[in-house]
């Protein structure tokens, strides 16, 4: 089934009856990936099952300025973060609409999932084959998915090449304008790095740390691919399993594929000559491992099957 790009940032294969899904997103985190990816795999779904949940509107907020909802323009996420104190992505919404008229409409959002694993899951029962592991998911969302982040956000904050690279994508014109106002303005930037910093790369020491983390998880993730093939491969609807969606997912930072950031941006921005040299070095070295070996082939010949340019501007 084709997909559309609309102009409102949706998502989907013309889909419209059923619910409506706001998806809140960091554009460029992997988390936001993962749920992103598991709402695409659930296009042309079995006859039955919900097929909006495949065709939904992503809603993108750049890091930092994602914290602060409260303060948005968006009457419908300031709502959200008074009633539910939710300012973290993603986040997964309803849209219940009620008019009183051609004149006036209103919406409410009901959030459905508050994470990427609570996407994953109800996409796997819509789609109606194995979720995600518990062991697979503590393994990725504790040690491998905060390694990731960390390893990567040490080369982005760390001088005026990782603030360069930054850019390209946050101040991309598939960014909203006011958000790209913001970040334009390099003391906000500056507040913004500096933020990130103190929270999840914190000192050399702590990076190391992460590093060794990862280098471990990997080891044991090659050894699940290794031993659960069936697990780790394409389910009975023709598309990758939870397992492989999430294990891609999470792991695309460190690899950075092509395709990772085109689902949203429609062009990889994540190339190898605009990172800083240090973190292209890691890209390359990941890219020799098994499971970025795993990663980049999942996304070449997957990724893209359900997944058309979509923007999420506010």
């Amino acid at each position: 089934m084709a997909l559309v790009n609309n102009s409102d940032g949706r998502h989907g294969g013309g889909c419209s009856t059923g619910d409506e899904y706001v998806l809140f997103t960091i554009p460029f985190s992997h988390y936001n990936e993962h749920a992103r990816w598991a709402m695409h795999s659930c296009e042309a779904c079995e006859e039955g099952a919900d097929a909006s949940f495949g065709s939904f509107t992503e809603r993108a907020y750049l890091v930092g300025i994602h914290a602060m909802s409260a303060l948005s323009p968006i009457p419908e996420l300031r709502a959200r973060a008074r009633a539910k104190n939710l300012t973290e992505t993603p986040l997964l919404a309803r849209v219940k609409r009620s008019s009183l008229g051609w004149w006036n409409t209103s919406e409410d959002l009901e959030v459905v999932a508050i994470d990427s694993w609570e996407v994953a899951s109800k996409a796997a029962n819509i789609r109606r084959v194995e979720p995600v592991s518990d062991n697979l998911k503590e393994l990725l969302d504790n040690v491998v998915g905060p390694a990731a982040r960390t390893i990567v956000y040490s080369h982005l904050l760390k001088d005026d090449a990782g603030d360069a690279a930054m850019c390209v994508f946050c101040l991309a014109p598939e960014i909203s304008w006011w958000q790209r106002l913001l970040f334009s303005i390099k003391p906000f930037r500056e507040q913004v790095r500096q933020r990130i910093h103190k929270g999840l790369v914190r000192s050399d020491a702590y990076v190391e740390k992460k590093r060794n983390q990862l280098d471990e998880a990997l080891k044991e993730l090659e050894r699940m691919v290794d031993t659960q093939t069936h697990t780790f491969g394409i389910a009975k609807d023709g598309k990758p399993t939870p397992a492989l969606i999430a294990l891609a997912s999470v792991t695309a930072p460190l690899v950075c594929p092509p395709e990772f950031s085109i689902p949203f941006y429609g062009r990889n921005v994540f190339d190898l000559q605009g990172l800083p040299p240090l973190m292209r070095e890691d890209v390359l070295r990941y890219r020799e491992t098994r499971i970025g070996q795993v990663c980049m082939e999942t996304y070449r010949k997957h990724r893209l099957d359900y997944a058309t340019p979509c923007t999420g501007k506010l």
